[in-house]
């Protein structure tokens, strides 16, 4: 909400949000009552300490505070990964968010916003220019970066002068991990482009939504059928077309009458009609009951897939996990539930319980001279045609695509996986495979990485009922935080915090986004970049603004604003 009103003027109506939060305190707080009394409205040349002035350099000061302490908490970790992104303000202009991953010396795995920036351009040199600035003037050392997550467009992501290899450039052990939230909506999308037939049902799913949102009317008839209201498809959140999927499936009969109410209905318009009665037949055919069943289920899992890996703390661990859950989760459905979602599929659609495919003239394709038919293989019925080029090949465009990207995020992770495999992996293979971790990172790990790890399996064996628990580095190593025991193993834990700080996502870039739209809305369109960055910090690093000392706020506000005469005689 904005902080100032249309007057300055204590006591009055509209002066905003600030001075009136200061004549309620001046309700209950004797001292701010007299000061008000005293200085409210003093004219110019005398001090208040009320004005917009004030209280912009004490957001500033709180501002500077937070990002001091975010550089602490950096160089005490020292390994750190980046995340970069960028969007189009109110104002068009294009704000570029830097983020930082790192673990607390608490163990807590955080992401930290730093600031936005303006105008730096598409071009991967800029990006580049504009990250290393950044990092340099919050005092940290792209040196330390061992990660580094961006979407998918190439001037990121590119493999020879995308933002990424440029990184790489300057520092070799910034690895590069493309957001996996963004690729599991890419492989959706990939899936959904796949055949014409999922085309035109996403098509259908978006018409619905528009027949019935574009009049008022409409919306209430469906809102008299339906308890359930129809959802808008989204191109870059695959959450939306499952909520739109959910609701067509649950609620299909009250839909089908409320077209059918439309449709028969003689006052509307015959287009109207015409629309009601064609999206109608599209809904009773049996091939869209089963897309709407099988992709509600689809969706179902990759939303909650989605959401997981959008969480603050996933790691490699979680994608490679879920990556490959998801993998056997579709295998299954392609080896045994076909003939479970037809059976689903005709109780739903109820009217017509055959395929379009049986109802068409078959076409011969003409065949050159030197062909024959004998070894042609032609679907000799819809429920064939439907599974064999529909179905399977949905379900195998998904599967190809999450297993390429499975191995990318795979090879980025076998280097720290035995962290995962620490309870019960043969001693010999666990030295061997810290041996290649130390020669990955010959600066950071010593060779005695493998007694290390050896040796705390050992004491965790000894120490705890049953370590089949301890199955992520995360777990490892909030063992070692809890129990102090980060001195004991100093190269293990250098490794885990190196491992934990690679970012999985970049969804903390799109968070900030959100908090852009709140804090530079259209109502405060001309806002300063440095009160949008403090205020945008502020609000997302809302847990630090808590934790920090305000005596200090209040000190280095005195010194600012102190005035020293000094009288010669």
């Amino acid at each position: 909400m904005p902080l100032r009103g249309h007057s300055e003027r204590i006591g009055g109506p509209h002066n905003g949000i600030f001075l009136g939060a200061i004549e309620l305190l001046a309700e209950f707080d004797p001292f701010l009552e007299e000061h008000l009394k005293l200085y409210a409205h003093p004219g110019r040349g005398n001090t208040s300490y009320l004005s917009k002035t004030i209280y912009e350099e004490i957001i500033l000061l709180i501002r500077n505070k937070i990002l001091q302490q975010i550089s602490k908490e950096v160089q005490f970790a020292k390994y750190f990964g980046v995340i970069v992104d960028s969007t189009p303000d109110i104002a068009h202009v294009d704000q570029l968010t830097i983020i930082i991953r790192y673990v607390r010396e608490n163990g807590e795995i955080v992401k930290r916003f730093l600031e936005f920036l303006p105008n730096t351009g598409h071009k991967a040199k800029d990006i580049e220019d504009a990250l290393l600035k950044s990092l340099e003037n919050n005092g940290l050392d792209i040196k330390n970066c061992r990660g580094q997550s961006y979407d998918n467009a190439s001037n990121m992501s590119g493999l020879y002068s995308g933002v990424q290899s440029r990184i790489k450039t300057i520092n070799p052990l910034a690895e590069y991990v493309p957001c996996s939230a963004h690729s599991l909506n890419l492989v959706g999308t990939c899936a959904a482009e796949s055949v014409t037939e999922a085309v035109d049902f996403f098509s259908t799913l978006q018409e619905l939504y528009n027949f019935f949102t574009v009049s008022t009317h409409r919306w209430e008839i469906l809102v008299q059928h339906t308890s359930l209201r129809l959802k808008s498809l989204s191109q870059t959140r695959w959450s939306a077309r499952h909520d739109a999927c959910y609701a067509l499936q649950k609620e299909w009969p009250g839909i089908i009458n409320a077209l059918n109410f439309i449709a028969q209905n003689g006052h509307e318009k015959p287009t109207t009609r015409s629309e009601a009665t064609g999206l109608q037949q599209k809904l009773q055919h049996l091939e869209t009951a089963i897309l709407v069943i099988v992709w509600n289920i689809i969706l179902d899992r990759f939303n909650a897939a989605s959401k997981k890996l959008q969480e603050s703390n996933a790691d490699l661990s979680s994608v490679v996990q879920i990556y490959g859950s998801l993998a056997l989760f579709l295998q299954d459905m392609r080896d045994k539930q076909y003939s479970e979602y037809k059976k689903k599929a005709k109780e739903l659609s109820g009217v017509q319980v055959y395929y379009r495919y049986d109802t068409r003239r078959k076409k011969n394709r003409k065949i050159q001279a030197d062909e024959s038919r004998v070894n042609e293989t032609i679907p000799s019925s819809g429920h064939d045609n439907f599974r064999t080029n529909v179905y399977y090949r949905i379900l195998d465009t998904l599967s190809v695509q999450l297993a390429g990207r499975q191995r990318a995020y795979q090879k980025l992770y076998e280097s720290f996986s035995f962290f995962d495999n620490l309870s019960y992996i043969d001693t010999t293979e666990l030295k061997s495979l810290a041996n290649k971790l130390v020669k990955k990172y010959p600066n950071d790990l010593e060779e005695t990485l493998g007694n290390e790890c050896i040796h705390l399996q050992c004491q965790l064996k000894d120490s705890l009922e049953n370590t089949e628990d301890l199955r992520s580095a995360r777990e490892i190593y909030n063992v070692l935080h809890s129990r102090n025991l980060r001195d004991v193993y100093p190269n293990v834990d250098i490794a885990l915090r190196i491992f934990l700080s690679i970012p999985a996502t970049n969804c903390s870039g799109e968070r900030s986004f959100s908090t852009l739209k709140r804090v530079k809305s259209y109502l405060r369109a001309s806002m300063g970049q440095d009160r949008l960055n403090a205020l945008a910090l502020l609000s997302i690093e809302a847990q630090l603004v808590q934790e920090i000392d305000y005596d200090d706020i209040v000190d280095a506000f005195a010194r600012t604003k102190a005035r020293k005469k000094r009288f010669t005689n």
